[in-house]
């Protein structure tokens, strides 16, 4: 019973882990036509972080 639980609960941050970090890679990789990266696009999800935690 408490293995199960714990395995569970194991399960689904890692699952939270990963969703965040594909999250993130996702805003963080997004370049411009000219193929550089989109600062625009960082500084908010930066802003989000920030916002986030205080």
């Amino acid at each position: 019973e408490f293995e199960m639980r714990k395995r569970e609960r194991e399960e689904a941050q890692r699952l939270y882990k990963k969703k965040k970090k594909m999250e993130a890679f996702k805003v963080l990789s997004k370049k411009t036509k000219k193929g550089q990266p989109n600062l625009n696009l960082q500084i908010e999800y930066l802003l989000q972080k920030i916002q986030e935690t205080s």
